[in-house]
């Protein structure tokens, strides 16, 4: 996920903030699914700005187990 677009997307979140915090924020902002998803995946934890929950979504969204179409 890149951290400009994220960046916009929490704009308005007061940092430090945690997962439900900045999940909801993107709801709001009205992400698309996949971001949301990558979001939804980050550890519980304190983030103290965008760059750390920029790159815990990186890290979930590489964890994630890909499907491939049959």
């Amino acid at each position: 996920m890149e951290q400009r677009m994220l960046a916009a997307v929490l704009d308005e979140l007061r940092f430090p903030a945690r997962r439900w915090q900045i999940v909801t924020a993107a709801e709001l902002f009205g992400v698309d699914n996949r971001t949301l998803m990558s979001l939804r995946q980050i550890p519980d934890a304190q983030y103290p700005d965008v760059a750390a929950v920029a790159s815990a979504a990186r890290h979930a969204a590489a964890a994630r187990p890909r499907v491939v179409p049959a």
